[in-house]
């Protein structure tokens, strides 16, 4: 948390944070603690075998902070339904699976769109 701090610190400010599978799950983490704009994440889940961490997302929750998750149908290292879990802990989110695509981040289509317009919606003005 103190490294990301740091990043924030001295070269933001920043409008959100996106995280990709291990990042992802950071990036839940992080807005467990810290206020932040929106979050995307790809592929994120929680840390579940860490039980302090979770227990950070768990008391915090649920989240106000817009969040986008987005899973691929076919990834078998971060099922949808793990990313659902970390989803849940968010009162304004979006949940976007790409068909076809497994632990990656969509570089077209529907959840690749889905995600840009999340993000500039919420860039809006800059």
């Amino acid at each position: 948390m103190a490294y990301l701090d740091s990043i924030v610190s001295t070269q933001g400010p920043f409008d959100g944070m996106v995280g990709y599978s291990q990042g992802g799950a950071m990036t839940v983490l992080y807005a467990a603690q810290r206020p932040l704009s929106f979050i995307v994440t790809f592929c994120g889940y929680l840390t579940t075998t860490h039980t302090g961490l979770l227990d950070i997302v768990t008391e915090n929750s649920p989240f106000a902070t817009p969040a986008f998750f987005f899973a691929g149908s076919v990834d078998y290292t971060v099922p949808p339904n793990t990313v659902k879990q970390a989803q849940s802990h968010f009162n304004n989110s979006i949940f976007s699976v790409g068909a076809d695509i497994g632990h990656a981040v969509p570089t077209t289509g529907a959840s690749f769109d889905a995600a840009v317009a999340f993000i500039l919606g919420h860039v809006a003005g800059r």
